[in-house]
C-alpha cells in the first residue's frame, strides 16, 4: 500500500536555497529533497544532529513537487556586521 502526504507550502517569502557558489547563494525554485526530509524530521521531533536517523528516513521517502505560481526574485542582502 502507498501513501501520499501533501504539504502545500505558502507565505509572502519563501526562499529555497539552492548552492552556495563564493559568497552567492542562488534560490532554487523548489525544495530540495534534504530541505523535505528535515521539515518532516522536524515535526517528528528529531535533531538536526541524528544524521544516520535522517539518512534512513530520506532513502525510504519519494518525494514529488509541483510549482503552481511563479513568484518575483529579489536581491536580499545580509550582512553580519
Amino acid at each position: 500500500m502507498t501513501e501520499f502526504m501533501v504539504l502545500r507550502l505558502t507565505g509572502p517569502l519563501m526562499v529555497f536555497g539552492d548552492v552556495a557558489v563564493d559568497e552567492n547563494r542562488p534560490t532554487a525554485p523548489l525544495p530540495s529533497q534534504s530541505m523535505l526530509t528535515g521539515l518532516v524530521a522536524n515535526a517528528l521531533g528529531w535533531r538536526a544532529r541524528e544524521g544516520a536517523r535522517l539518512n534512513r528516513l530520506q532513502e525510504r521517502i519519494i518525494y514529488g513537487a509541483r510549482r503552481d505560481i511563479i513568484g518575483e526574485t529579489f536581491t536580499d542582502n545580509q550582512n553580519v556586521h
